[in-house]
Parts: structure tokens; C-alpha cells; sequence
């Protein structure tokens, strides 16, 4: 039932995708907004491959509002802007276009491609260099290899045009001042760890560039996500703006912001207590909620078998992994072979990281936090899983193994479905 929930969430999506008109925009928006509320990122990405899959990129000439796929356009402009602050930003970019739907076919990589997709979308300066830089992590190497093009012919330009705003009075509209902590994460950290020269910047306007950001962000106002890029050597935070910033993450977590990343990770995430733990560190979910934990348990209900191989973001160059001591990547076995990967969620792991990281976490909470729109189990290996886990949890409040609350369950459910 649950599984056809999410088939039929997902065909709802094509329809109101290819029948969006001018009268029934508004309504098909927020219907489309409340599918992928509920059904999270499968939803999510599925909408943005629908989108960039109704759109005829190859027509010469500018959109009007008679063209047939103006109202996509427009909604794909929208969906742009906040994908650029979505940590599922690099995985959901590159499936759409990596997977565009059948009918689709003037998505194919050409030297062509990022112009078409900037021209008929509008991007921004900034629009056009962060997806430049999340396609270089595209399945298709053709993709890879233009996607490195067009940011070594836009990158330099964006950034010359910010150290310039310095002299200047004007600032270029769509330029980096305007952009969000989460993009300037994502450009320094190629700038500053990806391969020497890839975007033909030199070390000059790159240690200006950096020299700008400093100016604009001072070391009692930089963003945390910022600082150990733009503060490498003074790693030491006043604690108010950690507590700051943290909070900010907490409330992020509860909206389900972790478990859509440990997602993407994939099953490696709890392949190790170590390994589980370390992730959990570098995502900065030492402080976790039962509103966090319980979103994370549905979804590996949800995907405990089949998860498609995402963009692993420990595979993804970041300050974090240059953190890692030498010994820690020295130590993997390097015979490891597909045979080796884990092929499902390790609950166990993952619960009895958890139970050190947050030893006083209220178990029955997370419980009562199994209710909510994500929450699915579609079959009994599913439901094995769940209270596997709740089971390893309860026991730090003296539950015997065998024994489970299930007062908590057969409590009035808002989302019926799941339970």
C-alpha cells in the first residue's frame, strides 16, 4: 500500500507537471509543493527531472507566454533558486539531467548545453557557475567535461566582478554578494581543493578573492559553514556563534534535513560504529533530536533495500575530508571490492552510535516521532528493521528486549497511512 502510495505520488507529479497551464498554475504549485513535502526526496528530484524533461531547450528564440512549456519554465526557475541551498543540490541536478525523461531529447551534453539551460532559465552569474560545478560530478564523463568548460569561461568573470565591488559603488546583479553561505561553500571549496588551475584562476586573484570575503566576512560574523575556509588557521569560534549556528542546524534536522543526507551517503554510512560515527560528526549531528532520529529510522524502513547509488558525499572533496588524519584513509583495505558493500542499513550501528553520542535521547519520544507524512513501511523486512532499532534504544531505559510500549503505537496517528 505504502510502496503505491509513492508510485501514485510520483505519476501525480508528472500530470501536474505536463498540464500546467495559466489557470491552473497555483493550484498544481502548491499541490506539487504539498507531494514533495509528504513524500521527501524522492518526490523532490522526481519533480525537477519532470521539469527539466518538459522543457524544449533546443528551440531558438526567447520564451513568451504562448510558448507551450513557458508555465515549466517558470516553475523551474523557481525550483533554481532554492535548490542551490538544498544539501541534496549536487544529486538531484545530476540525476535530472543525467536521466531526463524519454520524450526529452535536447538535453544531451554538447558544448551548447549550459548556455541553452542558462538562456532559457535566466541564471544568475552565480545560478550558472553552481551548476556548472555540481554537473562536473554528472555519471557522464561528456557532461563532466563541458560542465569544467563553462566554469573555467564563468568562474573567473564572477569572481573578478565581486573583488571589484571594493572600488566600485555598483555590484552586479545576481553576483556573489547576494549569494547564501551554502554557494560560497561550494565554489571556495573547489577553488581551494580542486585540481590546481582546473578554472583557470591564478593564485593572485584567488588570495584576493579570499582577501574580499574576509573584508565582508569578518571572523566574529563568518558563517561556520565558512570559517575553516576562510580562517583555516584559526579554527576557534566564539562559542555564541556556535551555539548560534548550531541551533540553526538543530532546526534544520527536524525538517528532515538529515536523513535525506545520510541518505544520499548511502548504506556505507553505518557500515562501522567508526564510520557512523565520524559521519554523524562531520554533518553535525552530535546533538540529535527525536524528531531528527525518527525520520532517519523511516527512512531506512523506507530504503533498506534497493537504494539507488547517489552522489556519496564522502566522496565529494570538502574541507572535512582533509581534516581526516592520514591514518584514517590509509586504513581502508584497498582490495575492498563491490562484493565487500554493505547492502542494507546497519540499524544496530546506527542506533548504538546514536545511544553514545546522545545517551540521554528519550527513546519513547522518537516513538511518538514516528508520526509523520514520510513515515512508510512497505514490508515486513521494513517493519524488522524498525523495531529492531527502537527495541536497541529502549533498552538504556530499562525495556527488556522483549518487551515494547506499544501504547505508543496504537495511539491516534495524524498520518494514518503510516501506521
Amino acid at each position: 500500500m505504502n510502496l503505491d502510495s509513492l508510485s501514485f505520488a510520483l505519476s501525480q507529479i508528472s500530470y501536474l507537471v505536463a498540464n500546467l497551464t495559466k489557470k491552473n498554475y497555483k493550484q498544481s504549485t502548491q499541490e506539487l509543493s504539498h507531494l514533495v513535502t509528504s513524500y521527501g526526496l524522492e518526490a523532490d528530484r522526481h519533480l525537477l527531472r519532470c521539469l527539466f524533461s518538459h522543457i524544449d531547450f533546443s528551440a531558438e528564440g526567447s520564451k513568451t507566454s504562448s510558448s507551450k512549456d513557458f508555465h515549466q519554465i517558470q516553475l523551474l526557475a523557481q525550483e533554481c533558486v532554492a535548490l542551490l541551498t538544498k544539501p541534496t543540490l549536487i544529486s538531484n541536478l545530476c540525476y535530472a539531467l543525467d536521466n531526463p525523461l524519454h520524450h526529452q531529447k535536447a538535453l544531451k551534453p554538447s558544448a551548447q548545453l549550459f548556455s541553452l539551460l542558462s538562456k532559457v532559465l535566466k541564471l544568475t552569474p552565480v545560478q550558472e557557475v553552481v551548476f556548472g560545478l555540481a554537473l562536473l560530478h554528472s555519471s557522464n564523463p561528456d557532461t563532466q567535461n563541458f560542465a569544467s568548460q563553462f566554469v573555467k569561461l564563468k568562474l573567473p568573470d564572477l569572481i573578478r566582478s565581486y573583488i571589484d565591488t571594493e572600488s566600485s559603488s555598483s555590484q552586479q546583479e545576481g553576483g556573489l554578494h547576494e549569494a547564501a553561505p551554502e554557494v560560497l561553500h561550494l565554489i571556495l571549496t573547489n577553488l581551494l581543493y580542486g585540481p590546481k588551475d582546473q578554472f583557470g584562476i591564478v593564485t593572485e586573484t584567488r588570495e584576493t578573492f579570499l582577501k574580499s570575503l574576509r573584508r565582508d566576512f569578518p571572523r566574529e560574523l563568518v558563517p561556520v559553514v565558512l570559517a575553516p575556509l576562510l580562517y583555516p588557521n584559526k579554527p576557534d569560534l566564539p562559542m555564541d556563534k556556535v551555539n548560534q549556528d548550531n541551533s540553526t542546524m538543530t532546526n534544520t534536522m527536524l525538517d528532515g534535513s538529515l536523513a535525506d543526507l545520510i541518505m544520499e551517503i548511502g548504506y556505507g554510512f553505518c557500515s562501522s560504529l567508526e564510520e557512523c560515527r565520524n559521519s554523524l560528526v562531520n554533518l553535525g549531528a552530535c546533538e540529535m533530536s527525536p524528531p531528527a532520529v525518527a525520520r532517519v529510522l523511516g527512512m531506512m524502513v523506507r530504503t533498506h533495500t534497493g537504494l539507488e547509488e547517489q552522489v556519496a558525499l564522502q566522496n565529494i572533496q570538502t574541507p572535512a575530508s582533509f581534516w581526516s588524519s592520514a591514518g584514517d584513509s590509509g586504513s581502508k583495505d584497498k582490495g575492498t571490492t563491490d562484493a565487500n558493500h554493505p547492502t542494507s542499513w546497519n540499524v544496530e550501528i546506527f542506533v548504538q552510535t546514536v545511544k553514545e553520542l546522545v545517551p540521554n535521547l528519550p527513546w519513547k519520544d522518537i516513538i511518538l516521532e514516528l508520526d509523520h507524512t514520510e513515515f512508510v513501511v512497505k514490508d515486513r523486512q521494513g517493519l524488522t528493521l524498525l523495531f529492531t532499532g527502537l527495541r536497541l534504544g529502549l533498552q538504556s531505559h530499562g525495556f527488556h528486549s522483549e518487551m515494547f510500549p506499544v501504547d505508543l503505537l496504537y495511539r491516534h496517528w495524524k498520518n494514518a497511512d503510516g501506521q
